[in-house]
């Protein structure tokens, strides 16, 4: 019943309750709040912010912010898996995608990746796509999430954003 809304300019969240239609809190969050994601029970948001180096963990029944976790320069985007066991997070400043272990909130891993700007992930959980918006090669890196490496990369004359799922997860959507 509530909606999560980046604010990116005054480094906060707003929750709108949805049938009321009103803003319900204002959350202060890291500087720049660019990706969102969500644990699958709902009980999680998590911001990052693009001008800091920082994902910043909302509890949703509280509706303020229970953790910080430090993931490098610049976290632009963020996508769950479908298990809500781990959070990919591109660290566009530092050039690779961090894996953080929800349970935890630590990096387990991390994938070179250059400037990484949004992710997807296959309903299955096994492979993410990777917007890499690298001046001059731009590309969808493809991740796969079992070894945690990079499978292949596909070259784009533009750079990429925002990949998408169908809902059957038999095509990927960007702009």
């Amino acid at each position: 019943p509530k909606a999560y809304v980046g604010n990116f300019k005054d480094n906060t969240v707003s929750v709108i309750d949805t049938g009321s239609e009103t803003v319900v809190a204002t959350i202060p969050v890291a500087a720049g709040p660019h990706g969102m994601g969500v644990t699958p029970d709902g009980r999680r948001v998590f911001v990052s912010g693009d001008s800091s180096s920082a994902v910043s963990v909302i509890d949703t029944a509280t509706d303020r912010v229970i953790q910080t976790i430090e993931v490098g320069k610049a976290p632009h985007g963020l996508a769950m898996t479908p298990d809500g066991k781990t959070l990919l997070v591109g660290v566009y400043g530092d050039n690779r995608v961090a894996f953080v272990d929800v349970a935890s909130n630590g990096i387990v891993a991390t994938v070179p990746v250059a400037n990484p700007h949004t992710i997807a992930i296959r309903p299955d959980g096994k492979t993410a796509y990777v917007a890499s918006q690298e001046p001059g090669k731009f590309a969808l890196v493809v991740l796969d999430l079992v070894s945690r490496s990079v499978e292949r990369v596909v070259a784009l004359e533009k750079p990429p954003r925002d990949p998408e799922f169908g809902y059957d997860g038999k095509a990927l959507y960007f702009t």
